[in-house]
């Protein structure tokens, strides 16, 4: 089956992803979301602009009001990572957003709409806050369900059928081919220098920890 390109422009694209419900309302992102809970588009090459994959509500942000100033971030007044709605979205300095974002971790629930509770919350340092165990829950699960259904249930490996490790491998082998036929020869040529880059840097780690520890017994048995 030959991938057939959406005719729609990047912005119908977006706009049919955000769910808009009334002028006042959280207008959510129903696209793909990152564990925080924000949107995330990948914008095509159109109109002299390149590739480019951003955050939907800064997306929002921009086609709906203007530029973003340099310096600026977009922070939610709803508090609601999805939102889209431009009305809920206000261009402030990073300090600005931090500080909201502090005051926030009053909230006594999630975005999804969880309790804190002692026993539903954890942190860790990559995230600067509460983290939601059921929101997490729910996110392995469907993660779980999704590599189930492509038959690459990674969680358990270890019942596997022969069938399944081969058809895995394929699915691996064909996804290094496609990426080797995309690359130009300049990409090629950069890809092949890199690689020789890192064998001479290899070489000459190994070169110099053997002359340490070369340098090391002599010390010793002196």
């Amino acid at each position: 089956m030959s991938y057939q390109r959406s005719p729609l422009s990047n912005k119908e694209r977006f706009w049919a992803k955000v769910n808009r419900r009334g002028p006042n309302e959280c207008w959510p992102w129903t696209g793909a979301h990152d564990r925080r809970g924000y949107g995330h588009f990948s914008c095509r090459a159109e109109d002299n602009e390149p590739t480019r994959s951003s955050v939907a509500h800064r997306l929002a942000y921009e086609w709906s009001i203007g530029p973003i100033p340099s310096g600026l971030a977009i922070d939610h007044l709803c508090r609601n990572p999805p939102c889209c709605n431009p009305t809920h979205l206000e261009a402030v300095t990073i300090r600005e957003n931090v500080r909201r974002a502090h005051a926030a971790t009053n909230a006594t629930h999630c975005p999804k709409g969880h309790e804190f509770t002692p026993e539903n919350i954890y942190r860790k340092a990559s995230h600067p806050g509460r983290i939601c165990k059921t929101c997490s829950h729910e996110y392995a699960r469907e993660h779980q369900r999704e590599y189930r259904r492509q038959g690459r249930d990674t969680a358990n490996r270890s019942r596997w059928s022969p069938e399944q490790w081969e058809r895995r491998r394929e699915q691996d082998r064909e996804s290094q081919r496609r990426k080797r036929a995309a690359r130009t020869p300049a990409q090629r040529e950069a890809m092949r220098q890199y690689q020789r880059e890192r064998y001479l840097r290899n070489q000459a780690t190994a070169i110099e920890y053997a002359r340490r520890k070369r340098a090391e017994k002599s010390r010793l048995g002196q």
